[in-house]
């Protein structure tokens, strides 16, 4: 007996064990819930009509001892259980019984549907590559005779055969490679895990930095501003503070939210032409005051385009832009915007004076939570997730967004592209 033999003759004697169990588990554990059921049946009838107990005791004496005149016995047991209505029990019986019988049937026959067309699968698939096989050997003996008609040399059979198996190293080979590709998914899968398990701990990290940091300003500001000897100007000073700290922290809360907002697809933009120039000069005036504080100049050099886009999230982008421009330039220095008009699209340009970004970081700077060596250097408080949302909001309306050096001294140049609207 071969293995495959020994194999399909385990398989239909665990079949037949399984169809057995689940025929036999049923009817043991529907006459288990009978029995209990008739014994709270027979106590409340017993509570409800005590003679009833009496007479029962009296039946069963007479079972015992007149046991080979059963007839008068069943009689006058019929005629208690009509007395107490009890002679709908015998019926209810039986259809519990036929009930949980039908239900065994209808299992059995599920799990025999089941392993006949399991076996009906394979003798079908063994009946293919019997074909395949026949087929194989079938063209070599044809190219046998083929070869013989022409003068040459028959081929003997045992060599078509021997050439017939070798499609199997093929089929074999194919497999294996198969398992190496679904083995590298994973792999891959497993290395994509890690790496936003990595990003997710240190955005943690970085965010309970964020927040130590302003909430840690604003507490000290409400501390001294509960001292009784500041002066007036003093108080004017830790409000103003507070008032700072809160609105970076709003700032940093608004990044987070927007970002998963757009990551979850929440946030649907509603595109529609618009005077891009419009656009610009409202995202240069959020952070005007900014610039006019460290006394740096915006130069814009933009003409008026019709640019299909979402106003709030596209002023968005650009203000993250923007505010980077400004955040890491120094005082006195100048951040240009210029406009381009291409041909199917416009090209917009922010340049700054700043401390620029390696070479290195430049494909990073647009990942969620990824900040520079420089920029934490000189600046301690950001998230990483400005740059990531431009990028986001930007992509969503068919646009692009890189970074650069720039050519005529130190500072970054960041391009923003939009298809015009036609």
């Amino acid at each position: 007996m071969d293995r495959n033999s020994s194999k399909k003759i385990k398989r239909t004697a665990a079949a037949a064990i399984l169809v057995l169990v689940c025929m036999l588990l049923p009817f043991a554990v529907y006459l288990h819930l009978r029995g209990v059921q008739r014994d709270r049946e027979n106590a409340l009838l017993f509570l409800e009509y005590p003679k009833m107990g009496e007479d029962w005791l009296r039946i069963r004496e007479k079972e015992d001892s007149l046991s080979q005149s059963p007839k008068n016995i069943r009689e006058e047991a019929e005629r208690i259980r009509e007395k107490y209505g009890y002679t709908f029990w015998k019926i209810r019986e039986n259809r519990e019984i036929l009930l949980v019988l039908a239900a065994e049937a209808g299992i059995a026959v599920l799990f025999l549907g089941i392993f006949v067309n399991r076996r009906r699968k394979e003798k079908k698939e063994e009946e293919q590559r019997q074909k395949q096989a026949a087929e194989q050997i079938s063209e070599l003996l044809q190219q046998a005779a083929w070869r013989e008609r022409k003068g040459e040399k028959p081929q003997d059979p045992r060599e078509a055969v021997s050439k017939a198996d070798q499609y199997l190293p093929q089929i074999w080979d194919s497999i294996q490679e198969g398992i190496r590709q679904v083995r590298i998914s994973f792999e891959r899968m497993e290395e994509q895990m890690e790496k936003e398990e990595a990003d997710t701990k240190a955005f943690i990290t970085n965010m309970s930095h964020q927040l130590k940091t302003p909430l840690a300003g604003l507490n000290l500001c409400l501390e001294m501003l509960e001292e009784e000897e500041i002066s007036q100007e003093e108080q004017k000073e830790f409000t103003h503070r507070a008032k700072e700290e809160t609105e970076n922290l709003q700032r940093l809360l608004d990044a987070l939210v927007n970002v998963s907002r757009l990551e979850e697809h929440m946030i649907v933009l509603r595109q529609e032409p618009r005077d891009l120039k419009a656009t610009v000069i409202e995202s240069v005036n959020v952070v005007l005051a900014k610039a006019l504080e460290k006394k740096i100049e915006i130069s814009a050099q933009i003409t008026s385009c019709m640019v299909s886009h979402d106003f709030r999230w596209t002023q968005e982008a650009l203000v993250n832009v923007l505010d980077n421009a400004v955040k890491y330039s120094e005082c006195g220095k100048t951040v240009e915007i210029r406009m381009k008009k291409l041909t199917s699209y416009v090209l917009l340009e922010i340049l700054d004076q700043g401390m620029g970004i390696e070479a290195k970081e430049r494909h990073k700077v647009f990942q969620r939570f990824y900040r520079g060596q420089r920029a934490k250097e000189l600046q301690r408080d950001g998230a990483g997730v400005g740059l990531y949302l431009s990028r986001q909001i930007l992509e969503q309306q068919g646009g692009t967004i890189s970074v650069r050096g720039r050519a005529d001294g130190p500072g970054s140049c960041f391009q923003i592209t939009l298809p015009l609207f036609w």
